[in-house]
């Protein structure tokens, strides 16, 4: 047990700084923090002399974190939704009727799990495509292109929304 408190003193602040980095929500960090080291607790015993333990917590928490968002995958959040969309004020205007909520939240529910996902982490949580290529087990490109499809379904999908730029820029690295 003492070794494992060791193990927990000597990562607890570089998981958390990481977990905290990608989610950017201080609650949603101490919860995958949380679970990532009982996790950890329970598969304790599988560490090897010379395994390199700091990179066996961040595999945990970046397992941990996508189970998150996976669990999460339905749950959209006005405010959450409005950071991201790049629009002018009198369309935000138009954005808080409940009706036009209602439009958005459904066409996100509606794409495919996978893009949800990289959507939900590129402009709600500010991930990079680097980033989010790693969480998914995929390369950056990929996720740039996925990020990208998304996006133009939901611009297919809301209709009379063209202008709805939703936050995305070509970015290039």
């Amino acid at each position: 047990m003492s070794s494992f408190t060791s193990l927990y003193n000597d990562y607890f602040n570089d998981v958390y700084r990481s977990v905290y980095y990608k989610t950017g929500n201080k609650w949603d960090a101490e919860d995958i923090v949380s679970e990532t080291f009982r996790k950890a607790f329970i598969k304790f015993s599988t560490i090897r002399h010379g395994d390199n333990v700091r990179a066996w917590l961040m595999t945990i928490a970046r397992n941990t974190l996508i189970d998150h968002y996976r669990r999460r995958k339905d749950v959209f959040f006005l405010h959450d939704v409005q950071e991201f969309l790049v629009v002018p004020d009198s369309f935000v205007t138009r954005l808080e009727t409940d009706c036009e909520n209602e439009r958005l939240i459904s066409a996100l529910k509606r794409l495919p799990e996978d893009e949800r996902i990289i959507v939900h982490m590129k402009y709600l949580s500010g991930f990079k495509y680097q980033e989010i290529g790693t969480l998914i087990g995929k390369s950056e490109e990929t996720a740039k292109m996925k990020s990208y499809r998304a996006l133009k379904k939901l611009r297919r999908w809301l209709g009379n929304w063209e202008s709805l730029q939703l936050g995305y820029k070509r970015e290039t690295s």
